[in-house]
């Protein structure tokens, strides 16, 4: 009687269980394939958020809001936040990286103007006052320093501020310098940006700079994070007395509308109308809402007074307001002075 030869009975159930679990890999295919071939691919929305505190904190902030507009959106669309840097929003809008924004007022009415950027809704901010839809700028020293207690003390200073183009940390302030006839090109002795809000009370803490500018409602929040100390710091109180806004936190400023939610021109209006009535509908008390430290959304307030503060420091659109060459007068009053050429060339003829 012959015996078995050694590993037959191994290799032979092998073999077939490679066979069979072929097999079902095969038939697992074809049947998925028609789900394969009818299933659409996800869009992909991009909202880009002016990370003013850093890019991580960016994320943590937004991302639960992107969430919230991926659930609750039945067109099967993906919302992500896309972080941008103070330096990166214009290269982002204009070459369409994202398709949705949320940004300060300064860069809205700036892209506004520029591209084709349309306000679908105004933030509304959690605050320790209550929630606040306007804003403004702060300027604040160490509680230690005597000798600054006004605007006009800082001349010669240094200043550590946000960026150039952040409209609490920089801009709104220079409206309420410029007024005290302060040009911080030639009356602080130098400007350090920080191109985020939290590094700048630090610069003054640590005396790298003599004063901070920030947007109002940031020292706030750093105490009540535990970043900075209650008291640690003073605010300069010099917002216009006409300034009779809601805003009842520290600020130096006159108020402004809140960060805005804008489009590009390339969402569809039905999308945008729907993301709109997304962001109307967020309550308070949402995970989305209590990540970004807001209380919600509303109607696009009136922009109208950033757009006074850019004619009055002639910036943007602005750039050039009252200024009237000589050429200008050419390229406005050309009929005039034709007629009155012709004139003069008529009574050289008689003469």
């Amino acid at each position: 009687m012959m015996e078995p030869r050694s590993g037959c009975f191994l290799t032979v159930p092998f073999r077939c269980w490679k066979n069979i679990f072929f097999l079902i890999l095969l038939l697992s295919g074809f049947l998925s394939m028609p789900f394969l071939l009818f299933a659409q691919p996800r869009q992909v929305m991009k909202i880009g958020v002016l990370a003013n505190r850093g890019v991580s904190r960016c994320f943590e902030d937004w991302q639960p809001l992107a969430d919230y507009l991926t659930k609750h959106d039945d067109a099967n669309i993906l919302y992500w936040i896309e972080p941008l840097r103070f330096q990166d929003i214009d290269e982002a809008v204009r070459q369409r990286k994202v398709d949705f924004l949320i940004t300060n007022p300064y860069n809205y009415v700036e892209l506004a103007d520029k591209y084709r950027v349309e306000r679908l809704a105004t933030v509304v901010r959690n605050t320790s006052k209550g929630p606040s839809s306007v804003f403004g700028g702060t300027v604040f020293v160490r509680a230690s320093c005597g000798d600054i207690n006004h605007l006009h003390d800082l001349k010669d200073k240094i200043i550590a501020a946000v960026a150039p183009n952040s409209f609490g940390g920089w801009i709104s302030i220079l409206r309420e310098l410029h007024a005290q006839g302060i040009n911080p090109r030639r009356d602080f002795a130098d400007v350090k940006f920080c191109y985020s809000q939290d590094l700048v009370p630090l610069l003054v803490r640590n005396g790298q700079a003599d004063a901070g500018f920030v947007r109002s409602g940031i020292l706030e929040k750093m105490i009540a994070e535990g970043q900075v100390s209650p008291g640690e710091f003073k605010v300069l109180h010099e917002h216009p007395a006409s300034d009779l806004s809601e805003l009842k936190i520290l600020h130096t400023t006159r108020s402004y509308p809140e960060w805005v939610y804008a489009r590009l021109g390339s969402v569809p209006d039905l999308l945008a109308k729907k993301v709109a009535i997304m962001l109307y509908n967020l309550s308070a008390d949402s995970k989305a809402a209590q990540a970004a430290g807001i209380n919600g959304w509303t109607i696009p307030l009136d922009y109208h007074s950033v757009n006074e503060c850019f004619k009055e420091l002639r910036l943007g659109s602005y750039n050039d307001y009252g200024n009237f060459a000589l050429k200008d007068t050419f390229v406005k009053y050309w009929r005039l002075y034709l007629l009155n050429l012709g004139f003069v060339l008529l009574l050289l003829w008689l003469a």
